[in-house]
């Protein structure tokens, strides 16, 4: 296995270990801002892990709910990096098929 193939998966690992941080700051920021919006992700209707409910449920409102509705300059500047995260992943996992394909 060359370093060229090798490159793609260590920048995507580094870039998933960058959203968990910041997604942990993320929440953070809902818990001392918004402690309204923090309680009602806290929901654990289920009986899950508390940890697996308040990620499902804090995705969803970034996405979809309360939070995506909010201006706040945090919140705002994880959305960007999540949608550029996505995009960067791709491309390099485009480019890794690319150099697999034409070795």
């Amino acid at each position: 296995m060359s370093y060229l193939q090798l490159l793609p998966i260590l920048l995507i690992s580094a870039l998933i270990i960058i959203r968990v941080l910041k997604f942990n700051q993320v929440k953070a920021h809902v818990e001392k801002v918004y402690p309204a919006e923090w309680s009602k992700l806290c929901t654990n209707k289920m009986k899950m892990r508390k940890s697996v409910v308040i990620w499902g449920n804090l995705e969803e409102s970034l996405k979809r709910g309360f939070l995506s509705q909010q201006d706040d300059p945090a919140l705002n500047s994880f959305k960007r990096f999540d949608k550029s995260y996505h995009l960067i992943a791709i491309t390099l996992i485009t480019l890794n098929c690319i150099v697999i394909l034409f070795k």
